[in-house]
């Protein structure tokens, strides 16, 4: 199957589809959510931004090119129509998940956003939260938060209207907890 992976196309927006492209903002440590959700979007045909598959942020992490990684990364999301920020312990040692955020929500294109049926602006940004995460700060909380397969699927409703059903990768209880007790696992 091929992969909707925006940079996996030379770096050109794949949004001609269906209009949405979405930038997974994650910690290294949550790579296995991060890559679960890119092959869900893939069966969803929904496009994506995966830092993992930018070879020119790679190779400017490779060379300690700062700038270069800030562009690239500001880059991918002046390309992509929505951020979904992974949230979990180990995000609160990040720097880069609320630099991504903050970028994301400071875009002109953020601001000027609007629904294709309507001018009603839409919330660019949405955050996958581990229920373990408590204390969450006040600019994820103005956000849509979601905790479990029912509020990720009306997420991805709100963004391709007529989506069906969760792939079954997103279906599964080790992916999404459904409880307080229950933490994200890979396949």
């Amino acid at each position: 199957m091929p992969t909707r992976n925006l940079y996996l196309t030379g770096g050109r927006s794949m949004r001609a589809g269906s209009g949405i492209c979405v930038f997974l903002s994650h910690r290294s440590a949550d790579k296995h959510i991060a890559y679960a959700l890119a092959s869900a979007f893939d069966v969803c045909g929904i496009d994506y931004y995966l830092d993992a598959n930018d070879d020119y942020l790679q190779a400017a992490a490779a060379e300690g090119d700062a700038d270069r990684v800030v562009q690239a990364i500001e880059r991918g999301i002046a390309n992509s129509t929505h951020l979904l920020g992974i949230i979990t312990p180990a995000t609160r040692g990040s720097w880069w998940v609320p630099f991504e955020i903050g970028f994301s929500r400071a875009t002109e294109h953020a601001l000027n956003a609007r629904w294709r049926n309507g001018d009603r602006p839409y919330d660019r940004t949405a955050y996958l939260v581990e229920p373990s995460v408590q204390d969450l700060p006040e600019f994820i909380k103005i956000s849509t938060v979601i905790s479990d397969q029912t509020a990720l699927q009306r997420w991805l409703r709100v963004l391709l209207p007529g989506f069906g059903a969760l792939p079954a990768a997103l279906q599964d209880p080790k992916f999404l907890p459904t409880s307080r007790t229950m933490m994200f696992k890979p396949r």
